[in-house]
């Protein structure tokens, strides 16, 4: 601190006032702390103009104004430094020795904390990696916190100016008289931030799998950094070395929660991956001169020249590795069968993911389908006098292929088997017997009847037939069909609707092959008697095919049959027919009965009296009209 006054400056007061630049005064004559102003650094360059940046105090004496520093110097070789000695001369002339912080000692020979010395260091090398922070009021910050770490600031009275013992995790407090402006609240956000990530690191690779990685399959490894508090660091970046055949991780950054690498092995062998970060030491290093002692004492003096906390980053490197054993890798196959249920005639295949196939690895798959069971396979069932067919395909990386088709006819169950036979990669692989998801049941096929009398209206004596369309076979089907006439039953009124066929008697039955989707005629029928009449057919069931029967009394399938209308004939007697004579029966239109002779006659009678007839109406008709 300078003592400015109207009187000149003494050379003993001059190096009073220079070495009070780190502290507040030291001599009983000031005022309390109290009194501080924050004023124009330049006040206290003029003093000392080894200053960089900090904050400037002002203090009033009677006449005189006093100044106090706290901040950043710069040393006779350029290099900027944080005193850490209460009220030591600040000036560091010459080549000072460059010592580590650890052990580290105040200059009453009390031991700082070795927590407390690395978070220092971790605000130093965050903050002034370069030198100065570059900014007054966190230069400033950085002292304060130092002064209250190094537990020294106690005037030769016994007041103490700066609070005393800080700790990791503690909040710094303003001194004496308080300080205004963002100092105080910048100390504290950076010691804050130091308190749970000052170093040394430790890094962390782990993973929740173990033993041998098999090829085809990665390993996830979880990567965090550790601060000395065993906090995770966030924002460290973190490389990675490896050997053995793997793809090694490209850098990350790390999170306050772990960061996931994956290796994946390429072929058979070992492998170790690395990790390596860097972050702020445990300590950092000060500039001491040879004559800097220990005093002693139990309050501060200015009793030396100042030691210096270099601002420079000060870092330390850390390592953790990994080792695992790349052995043949195993895949895994997952199948499905193309169709739950399926027809007669059928292509089934199956549908296959695979995954964990290492790169590299070629071979031909074999599917195997059997079948058909009458319920569902059991593992034990798939032997060989069972197999309807097997297909190969190649597989050459994870995804999902379809293997060729097999045609399946016969109903019931089928189910798939997979076999991978494996190589110098890989194990080999099967999938089991009986597997629901490879089940496939094959139902007979129900086919579609539709039939059509070839007539709804018939006269007796008519020959009618049935036209029967079947549809809904497969392919390759040949299904007997049987047919029956039903019949004869009285008709309601003039239609068939509404009878009731079922005391019909069979009046024609047959059958036919229907040995393809398409219409087939039965063999004609004769109509004999008159009435109610419909077709009704059976397919009887096969091996792939159900049994089908058509209901009776369809209006397309039925037929009505009627008799032709009788003709009257008129008879006429024998003989020569004479106006207005009658036969003996008395009618002029018969002749007698059994008398063939008569009945010829009366047959040309009858057609001379109808022509005759016929002229007398024409003559009538002329006479009308003339």
């Amino acid at each position: 601190m300078a003592l400015r006054t109207k009187r000149p400056v003494s050379l003993s007061v001059l190096l009073a006032a220079v070495a009070v630049l780190v502290g507040l005064p030291f001599w009983s004559g000031l005022p309390a702390a109290e009194a501080a102003t924050r004023v124009s650094t330049s006040h206290c360059r003029s003093i000392d103009p080894n200053l960089v940046r900090g904050a400037c105090l002002a203090y009033s004496s009677g006449s005189a104004t006093s100044y106090t520093f706290i901040g950043s110097f710069r040393a006779a070789n350029g290099r900027v430094f944080f005193c850490i000695d209460y009220l030591y001369d600040s000036r560091i002339a010459g080549t000072p020795t460059i010592i580590g912080t650890h052990p580290l000692v105040n200059q009453l020979g009390q031991r700082i904390g070795p927590h407390e010395v690395a978070a220092l260091n971790y605000i130093v090398s965050t903050w002034a990696a370069h030198g100065s922070t570059g900014s007054a009021d966190r230069d400033a910050a950085i002292a304060l916190t130092i002064r209250e770490l190094m537990s020294d600031g106690v005037r030769p009275g016994g007041e103490v100016i700066y609070p005393r013992g800080l700790k990791v995790g503690d909040r710094v407090r303003p001194p004496i008289g308080g300080l205004t402006g963002p100092v105080l609240g910048l100390a504290n956000a950076m010691w804050a931030e130091a308190s749970r990530y000052y170093g040394s690191y430790r890094l962390r690779l782990t993973s929740d799998q173990t033993g041998s990685l098999p090829l085809g399959r990665s390993r996830t490894y979880r990567a965090a950094v550790l601060s000395g508090a065993d906090r995770s660091v966030p924002g460290t970046r973190m490389t990675f070395r490896c050997t053995g055949p793997i793809s090694c991780p490209k850098p990350v950054t790390t999170r306050t929660s772990p960061v996931p690498v994956t290796v994946t092995p390429r072929t058979i062998g070992s492998f170790t991956i690395r990790a390596t970060a860097s972050g702020p030491a445990a300590d950092g290093r000060l500039y001491r001169v040879g004559s800097w002692h220990v005093h002693g004492g139990g309050t501060a003096a200015g009793d030396g020249i100042q030691r210096g906390w270099i601002a420079e980053r000060a870092n330390a490197s850390a390592q953790v590795s990994a080792t695992a054993k790349i052995v043949k890798g195993t895949p895994k196959i997952t199948t499905t069968t193309s169709a739950a249920t399926t027809a007669p005639g059928a292509l089934l295949h199956d549908v296959v993911a695979v995954t964990g196939l290492p790169a590299g690895s070629v071979q031909h798959a074999t599917a195997t389908l059997y079948g058909p069971f009458t319920a569902q396979p059991a593992s034990q069932d798939c032997i060989p006098a069972a197999q309807v067919g097997a297909v190969t395909f190649p597989v050459a990386a994870d995804g999902t292929l379809e293997t060729p088709s097999v045609r399946i006819e016969h109903p019931g169950y089928y189910v798939w088997t997979e076999i991978l036979p494996g190589d110098s990669l890989t194990n080999p692989v099967s999938t089991p017997c009986g597997v629901v998801e490879e089940t496939t049941v094959l139902r007979p096929s129900v086919p579609t009847v539709r039939t059509t009398a070839s007539t709804q209206r018939a006269l007796v004596g008519d020959r009618v037939h049935d036209t029967v369309h079947v549809s809904g076979l497969a392919e390759g089907s040949s299904v007997p069909v049987s047919w029956r006439l039903l019949g004869t039953l009285a008709p309601r009124g003039s239609s068939c609707a509404g009878v009731d066929w079922s005391r019909a008697r069979v009046v024609d039955r047959g059958t036919l092959v229907a040995d393809r989707n398409g219409s087939f005629v039965t063999s004609a029928t004769v109509l004999r008697t008159a009435g109610c009449l419909t077709y009704a057919e059976h397919l009887a069931a096969t091996d792939t095919t159900a049994a089908v029967d058509t209901t009776p009394g369809a209006v397309e399938e039925t037929v009505l049959a009627t008799r032709p209308p009788t003709p009257l004939v008129p008879e006429i007697p024998s003989g020569p027919f004479h106006a207005g004579a009658t036969t003996p029966a008395g009618s002029p239109w018969f002749g007698r009965r059994g008398d063939g002779a008569a009945a010829g006659t009366g047959a040309l009678g009858l057609l001379a009296l109808a022509l005759a007839s016929a002229r007398a109406r024409r003559r009538r008709h002329l006479g009308r009209h003339r």
